[in-house]
């Protein structure tokens, strides 16, 4: 008897050793649970992916809240434990309670749709009293910084320089370099003024441009490697100026319409290689008539609509593209670019960016971007 309690122990630690492996090998989860706050219940869906390597939380809360988190947990399951709630004539809004205290987020709010609380903050006493009771709970995320770092032409607004983010502003004989550690560094790529940068793309940490030889062609293209602030030239078969650049599926494509040719172009090993088509892409778009634009990123559907003389962005997610949430609303809007849960944008000659656990931060201010249009920034990782 003492034999076959012993074995089926045994047996028990091999499957628990067993579920413990598939959930360590697991890229995802899916689960549902509950919390129950006097009279008020709460469904949560909880969904964990690995997305582009990056760890990826996705919940919606009785099926009207909607948010996500990418801070790195290891697959951490169940991740809220309690949910504050707040209720008056005009809006509904929730705080989860997580797990960890990683994860920065603002007060979600509802009215016809979802919004941060900072938007509205110092607009309904209640509401105000109702945050400021959150323990743990600081404002102080989602206000925008006025320390600034200035050089002769640009001003960055150093405390809302993102510590793995690093920037790159064209001028016109190369690039600002902009990161936490030095806040404006300008490097020289070359000899004289190019104040219209016609032909470039920018991929992860690769910025290409065309080298113009004379009015109509081009046989040679530009890398600079921006965390390595290197610059080298790469031959090409003459091409036309009026050719394009496409990223598709994080490469680079060179298209030549009037010699009906297309180069892949490898900049991280500085050569090409001649392919016979463009890979179509296969995203299935969301379409709204509501909105003047819609774009898309890895996560979200980016709407874009005009109310008066300003431009409101909206997002909405792939997985739940009922439910609208209002982010921002900006005089204008220009040079869009999507990196991680980040949206990055130019407004007149300011850079800004927004993210839920930032809300929306101005990064720098360069006067000529107001008066050329040709010049933009990209965004990169240092690996």
């Amino acid at each position: 008897m003492r034999k076959f309690f012993h074995f089926l122990v045994f047996l028990f630690l091999i499957f628990l050793f067993f579920q413990c492996f598939v959930i360590f090998l697991s890229k995802e989860h899916h689960i549902k649970y509950q919390i129950v706050k006097g009279k008020k219940n709460f469904l949560i869906e909880e969904s964990y992916q690995i997305v582009e390597g990056k760890d990826r939380y996705h919940f919606v809360v009785n099926e009207d809240y909607v948010f996500d988190t990418f801070v790195p947990l290891h697959k951490i399951s169940r991740l809220i434990v309690d949910i504050l709630y707040y209720e008056d004539n005009n809006y509904t809004c929730i705080y989860p309670i997580f797990r960890t205290k990683k994860i920065k987020m603002d007060v979600l709010c509802k009215k016809d749709s979802l919004f941060s609380y900072h938007i509205i903050k110092g607009q309904n006493k209640k509401l105000d009293a109702f945050v400021s009771s959150i323990p743990h709970y600081d404002a102080r995320l989602f206000e925008d910084n006025s320390t600034q770092k200035k050089n002769e032409f640009v001003t960055v607004y150093s405390d809302n320089v993102l510590e793995n983010h690093f920037i790159a502003l064209q001028n016109y004989k190369g690039i600002y370099h902009i990161s936490k550690k030095d806040i404006i560094q300008k490097n020289k790529y070359y000899t004289h003024d190019i104040y219209e940068p016609k032909l470039s793309i920018s991929h992860d940490k690769y910025f290409v441009s065309a080298l113009y030889k004379g009015e109509d062609t081009f046989d040679e293209l530009v890398i600079i490697y921006l965390d390595k602030n290197v610059k080298k030239v790469m031959k090409v078969p003459d091409t036309s100026i009026s050719s394009s650049f496409h990223l598709i599926n994080n490469q680079i494509y060179l298209e030549d319409k009037s010699n009906d040719t297309i180069y892949l172009i490898l900049p991280s090993k500085k050569t090409y290689r001649k392919v016979s088509s463009i890979p179509k892409t296969s995203s299935t778009f969301f379409q709204n008539k509501n909105y003047d634009k819609i774009e898309e990123s890895s996560y979200y559907y980016y709407l874009y609509k005009t109310v008066g003389n300003k431009i409101k962005v909206s997002r909405v997610f792939k997985e739940n593209n009922g439910i609208v949430m209002d982010l921002f609303t900006v005089d204008s809007i220009d040079k869009v670019k999507y990196y991680d849960e980040f949206i990055y944008f130019i407004s007149d000659d300011t850079l800004y960016y927004y993210s839920d656990s930032t809300g929306l931060k101005k990064l720098l201010v360069y006067e000529e971007l107001h008066f050329n249009k040709s010049l933009s920034y990209f965004v990169y990782k240092k690996h």
